[in-house]
């Protein structure tokens, strides 16, 4: 994987970074990725009217106003307790890491508008970039297709060097959310991973500025 570029566990990240080529850490425990628990996630509602108490169980999983899912995990007389921590909120894992090698990344990552070639690829790894509209819900398609080391997420195509979140969605720097993809061609093709692009963007391929419900020029899909 690549050290930073996404995949696997931030605490796995961090690891590696201190070790040397041959060396193992044994029983080493690392955050499962989905941070603390939250007491503030967790809320006693009142039984009110316009709920169908009947299906207010324990286990039972329900979307909130804001978006956010969240799980009932206790029913009384008056009221019920949910929680709309991360299933693996406070969870941890033990392992024995070993670093086995470590090699160079790939030497062009960046976009050439004026197509020059001069920055030849030179190592085993190459990079695919691929807007497909909100960046999230696809990155993870990208980080299970064997061959694919890296994955970061980010913003393309616009005129601003690190911009905001909020001056993406501005409209106004011309960016779009991007996908940046890291892969051995040896073990799958670039041919692959458009069709993978092209098969999650459905019939969204057709629209402009536009993914699904997500509509705005920070939403525009591309390869690039």
């Amino acid at each position: 994987f690549v050290l930073q570029g996404g995949n696997y566990l931030p605490g796995l990240h961090e690891l590696v970074a201190t070790m040397r080529p041959g060396e193992t850490v044994e029983n080493t425990v690392m955050d499962a990725g989905w941070g603390e628990r939250r007491d503030d996630l967790v809320v006693k509602m009142p039984k009110q009217e316009g709920l169908d108490i009947a299906k207010i169980n324990v286990g039972t999983e329900l979307m909130l106003a804001n978006g956010m899912r969240c799980v009932v995990t206790e029913v009384g007389e008056e009221d019920f307790t949910i929680d709309a921590n991360p299933p693996l909120a406070g969870a941890s894992y033990s392992a024995n890491v070993t670093l086995v090698s470590v090699e160079d990344g790939p030497t062009k990552l960046l976009y050439r508008e004026d197509g020059n070639d001069e920055e030849k690829q030179t190592r085993r790894y190459e990079v695919a970039t691929f807007a497909l509209g909100c960046f999230w819900g696809r990155e993870l398609e990208f980080m299970r297709v064997p061959g694919v080391v890296g994955t970061k997420v980010g913003y393309t195509q616009g005129e601003k060097e690190n911009p905001t979140y909020e001056e993406v969605c501005s409209g106004t720097t011309g960016h779009t959310e991007a996908i940046q993809i890291v892969f051995d061609p040896s073990m799958v093709s670039y041919s692959k991973l458009v069709h993978i692009a092209m098969d999650r963007l459905d019939d969204s391929k057709y629209m402009l500025n536009q993914v699904g419900n997500d509509r705005g020029t920070q939403y525009r899909h591309g390869i690039y």
